[in-house]
Order: structure tokens, then sequence, then C-alpha cells
């Protein structure tokens, strides 16, 4: 299958960087301050520039050589074919982990709201958080398949929307509950 490059507009490609950083990210770093008082706010401070350092020195990079397209024709440049294997793991890995954390923090996000829920499948009764992580797992797993980035920026809009509707329940909650 042939590989399409550069179909997608501006706004679908922003819609879909947006997605993949706002979220879970949103509500943990308000936690963390919480939990780790305001000096927590320069250790954010401190990540934060070390990895925009880092993307200007990625995007240097690529821009040296035309035919580094990704992290691991970088590692490829810079260490050969190990280093290409190695960066290629390491973003496999990444990858696996965030979505298995996705799957247990909405199954455990979920359970909190529906402690009841129970489905019984061909005798097999599934409950609990385990329930829900099947069928997160169930509704999201036809997103993988998406091919087409600009089908991907509608999915990422709402995804977009969904977070900025949490932000405002969130002060809504915070400015008008007398708790």
């Amino acid at each position: 299958m042939e590989q399409q490059m550069g179909n997608t507009s501006f706004i679908k490609t922003l819609f879909n960087a947006l997605n993949s950083i706002l979220g879970i990210g949103m509500l943990s770093i308000p936690y963390a301050i919480a939990r780790g008082g305001w000096l927590s706010l320069l250790f954010f401070l401190i990540i934060s520039m070390g990895a925009c350092y880092a993307g200007l020195l990625t995007q240097r990079c690529m821009q040296i050589n035309p035919r580094v397209k990704s992290f691991p024709d970088l590692g490829k440049q810079a260490y050969g074919n190990v280093g290409e294997s190695i960066i290629s793991a390491i973003l496999c890995v990444d990858l696996y982990l965030v979505l298995t954390d996705f799957l247990i923090l909405e199954g455990d996000n979920l359970y909190s709201l529906f402690p009841n829920m129970k489905i019984v499948l061909f005798g097999l009764s599934i409950s609990g958080k385990t329930c829900f992580v099947i069928i997160i797992a169930l509704v999201l797993l036809p997103t993988v398949w998406i091919e087409d980035l600009r089908l991907l920026a509608y999915i990422s809009t709402l995804g977009v929307l969904s977070s900025l509707a949490l932000l405002i329940c969130v002060f809504c909650v915070a400015v008008f509950d007398d708790c």
C-alpha cells in the first residue's frame, strides 16, 4: 500500500496535534502541582525548556538532511542500523505503554462512575474495570485502521472539543461549587 504525503490541511493537522497534547495532561498537571507545590512549576518549566530545545535540535537535523523524515531515520543517520532499530523499538514500547495506560485509566474512571456494570457474554461474566477496558478497546479499535489523516482530524476535533468541555466543567465546579 502506497503512503500518501501532504494530503492534510493545516487546520486538520493542528487538531490532530492538539488532540494528542490535550486530554489527560490537562487534568494531571494541576494535580501534580497540587501534590508537588509551587516548586514543581520550576520542574515543569525545566522539562518544557528541555523538550523545546530537543525539538529545535531535531528540526535542525531534519533540515540539514532532507532524507531524514522520522526519528528512526535520525537514529540511522547518527548510529547506523543499530540506532534505527533502537529508536524504532523505543517508539513502539512508548506507544504500547501509553495506550495500555490510557485503557487502564479510562477503565478506572468509568468504573468509578458505574461500579455495578456487568456483561454476560457466551456464559462468561465480565464485570468491573475489566468490562470497561474491553468496551473502550472495542470502541477505539476501528480508529487504528484509519489511514487517511483527513478523517482522523474529525475524530481529533471531537477529542479537542471534549477536552474543552471538560475544562469548562472543572472551571464551573471550581467557581460555583461551595464544597
